[in-house]
């Protein structure tokens, strides 16, 4: 069961470059499909985990993932800023343009 443990430990791990790489090229369909991917990771190691009494290293873990994740929901929360500023400027326009239409 321990090469199982680690293997999903390696796999949850691997998930922070994939993430970022779908955050970075804005592939939100990418995105969705590894962040459920790791969560049915996680629920698996956690409960292997569990059973072999390894809490300080699912600790571990978590602690490492929740720091990888404040990363990318600053970047989340930049580009969701960015895409407002787009909308608002989109709308700003339309309404120049029916102004001269008029």
């Amino acid at each position: 069961m321990s090469l199982m443990v680690n293997g999903l430990v390696s796999q949850c791990l691997s998930y922070s470059g994939k993430i970022q790489s779908a955050l970075s090229s804005g592939d939100w369909e990418a995105l969705n499909k590894l962040l459920e991917d790791r969560q049915l990771d996680l629920e698996k190691l956690v409960s292997l985990m569990t059973a072999e009494d390894k809490a300080p290293q699912l600790k571990e873990l978590i602690l490492s993932i929740q720091e990888a994740d404040k990363y990318f929901v600053q970047v989340l929360k930049e580009k969701k800023q960015d895409i407002e500023s787009q909308i608002f400027s989109l709308k700003k326009g339309r309404k120049s343009i029916k102004a001269y239409q008029l």
